[in-house]
């Protein structure tokens, strides 16, 4: 098979990518590190909201255990879109003209 980003038709990793492509996103996301802080920040901000607010509010335990699941969700949920994100823009904007594949006729 080919990789779908260079051409090359090595071997390719899990995710459809060659090694090569994969190590050099793997390089490049390193420079977007931080941007699990504003993901957890939010999951936390959840958690709290529902669950310290429901019972200051006077509601079920239950609430500030769903508060948590809801907090976990997001933080989960923000994760796999934030990686997504990343992989679209980095095939988006990081390939030089030189690598990039020759149309298939």
């Amino acid at each position: 098979m080919r990789c779908p980003r260079c051409g090359a038709t090595t071997e390719l990793a899990t995710n459809g990518w060659c090694r090569t492509c994969e190590g050099a996103y793997d390089t490049w996301s390193r420079q977007h590190a931080a941007d699990i802080v504003w993901q957890t920040g939010s999951g936390a901000i959840v958690a709290m909201l529902i669950g310290l607010g429901g019972l200051l509010l006077g509601a079920s335990p239950v609430v500030a255990i769903a508060g948590v699941l809801a907090g976990a969700s997001t933080f989960i949920g923000l994760r796999r879109w934030g990686l997504r994100h990343r992989r679209r823009q980095y095939l988006a904007t990081s390939v030089p003209r030189a690598y990039l594949p020759t149309p298939r006729s």
